[in-house]
């Protein structure tokens, strides 16, 4: 056996830059075998073919050798529910998330990475911070210690959370954003490019600005 037929088979949910991005954290040992994207019409993206529904991929799958295949969904910003929803769909047709983590990261040992999250170049997870099922932490973004961000969240690049903070699930943190010591995000919440949040969130919304306020 050749070390290509050795290499582990993936799908990647998502046909546009952030499939670039994720092609770029995985490592030379997986072969990405083809994308699926609801919505884009493309027949084939970087060289590989575009299915454009789960029954086209349940019917792809079916003509493939049986064995373990992976999958990683390639779908940013504020769509976490989406993500959430694809990755149980994709579960229960026997496929299997992969926990996608940069080189270039650093992830503390004693940090949790929950299945199917992505942690992505040069960003930072520091001392007992947990991070939820398919939470993207992004290009050169900062997770404290201690903090914790709950399933489907997004942290942009460059964004900063700060240590012992709580992000509830599907929040979306802007790029440059930062969140100051032990405050706590509403699920759902949206925290805009370059706002410093400096106290607790406490229903979801929209937050914009230095310091955070709603946007009406």
């Amino acid at each position: 056996m050749n070390k290509l037929s050795k290499r582990k088979k993936v799908i990647i949910w998502g046909a546009s830059g952030h499939a670039k991005v994720i092609l770029g954290a995985l490592g030379p040992e997986y072969q990405v075998l083809c994308f699926v994207d609801l919505h884009n019409k493309l027949e084939s993206f970087l060289n590989l073919p575009v299915l454009h529904s789960l029954e086209d991929l349940i019917v792809f799958l079916s003509s493939l050798p049986k064995e373990p295949i992976f999958f990683v969904l390639a779908i940013g910003g504020f769509k976490g529910d989406q993500r959430l929803t694809i990755h149980y769909s994709l579960i229960n047709e026997g496929l299997i998330p992969m926990t996608v983590i940069h080189p270039t990261a650093w992830v503390d040992p004693s940090a949790h990475i929950a299945i199917g999250a992505q942690i992505l170049a040069m960003s930072c997870v520091s001392a007992d911070a947990s991070i939820g099922v398919q939470t993207i932490i992004n290009t050169n973004a900062t997770v404290d210690h201690e903090t914790i961000i709950g399933d489907g969240c997004h942290v942009m690049p460059a964004a900063t959370i700060a240590g012992c903070c709580r992000i509830h699930d599907f929040c979306s943190i802007g790029s440059n954003a930062t969140i100051l010591p032990r405050l706590e995000v509403q699920r759902e919440t949206i925290i805009g490019a370059g706002a410093v949040v400096t106290k607790n969130i406490v229903k979801k919304g929209t937050f914009i600005g230095v310091p955070a306020r709603e946007m009406e």
